[in-house]
């Protein structure tokens, strides 16, 4: 209080030593609710402190997880949305490393951390009325990734934007690595978004699940089936032509396959013209396969 009265609440001084105190009431009082009250303080003064609370979230979450409390983790939610939503529709800087944010892409992929971190926490309906409220706005938000990733995309593999080319980390953050929840996924698709969106490279959530799994387990069986049931295409073609039926089961293309998909196959594969002679929204469906 003192510094930020002196040096103002900006003030490089004031962050360090509000940061240093949360510290102290989080590893040495134990005072997890007292510490985090000041992170989030903390929060409102600059959005560095984002990682701060998250790293503090998780600690919590391995110690004891009934320390933390939802209405904690829905806040700085709730926080993370309203950002997104006022630079959703940014094209030119939201994703600048002189962002004050610093990383739209890194706010995308931690908005889905705490979402995770919800649905574990979450204990009677009402908290999970409020999970859905606050997933209704982070879906209507609309964001997406430097890459055309949205929060679907993440979901489904929260692990590609922590990677660099090289296959290292390239955030400096001790979230632990999360694997993809079909809780959170089922949330997301319930509130409205998109099964069948497309990125830069037009690979669908579903491309996304599949391609980044070397092995099926039974949660990525569910979400794949959760993508389905929402109207995703197994056969639809990324940029290199790949879909998502080439690593799927027989079975499974064979019951999700739609007689309008067989059609836009026949058209592509004995090379027939479209363009122009239909609708355009049935050429671009057609694009597609």
């Amino acid at each position: 209080m003192v510094r930020e009265r002196i040096l103002g609440p900006s003030n490089m001084c004031t962050l360090k030593g509000l940061k240093e105190c949360a510290e102290y009431f989080l590893g040495y009082l134990k005072a997890y609710e007292h510490g985090i009250d000041l992170l989030k303080y903390g929060l409102s003064l600059s959005p560095s402190f984002i990682l701060y609370i998250l790293d503090a979230f998780w600690v919590m979450y391995d110690e004891n997880a009934r320390r933390i409390r939802l209405s904690n983790v829905s806040h700085v939610l709730g926080v993370i949305a309203v950002e997104l939503k006022e630079r959703a529709w940014t094209s030119s800087d939201k994703h600048s490393p002189n962002n004050q944010w610093s990383n739209y892409d890194l706010l995308c992929l931690l908005s889905i951390y705490l979402l995770d971190l919800l649905c574990r926490v979450m204990s009677i309906e009402d908290e999970a009325s409020s999970v859905r409220h606050l997933v209704d706005g982070l879906v209507r938000t609309r964001c997406r990734t430097a890459d055309g990733r949205t929060l679907l995309h993440l979901a489904v593999h929260p692990e590609c934007l922590f990677k660099d080319d090289h296959g290292k980390r390239s955030y400096r953050t001790r979230l632990p690595t999360m694997p993809p929840s079909s809780i959170v996924v089922g949330h997301l698709l319930e509130a409205g978004a998109a099964a069948d969106t497309t990125d830069a490279r037009e690979n669908t959530p579903l491309h996304a699940v599949v391609f980044s799994q070397p092995e099926t387990t039974p949660e990525t069986d569910e979400i794949v089936n959760l993508l389905l049931q929402h109207g995703a295409h197994v056969d639809a073609a990324n940029a290199d032509g790949r879909t998502a039926s080439d690593c799927l089961s027989h079975s499974l293309v064979f019951d999700h396959i739609s007689l309008k998909c067989l059609a836009a196959r026949a058209v592509r594969s004995f090379k027939l013209p479209y363009r122009g002679t239909v609708p355009t929204t049935l050429a671009d469906f057609v694009d597609r396969h």
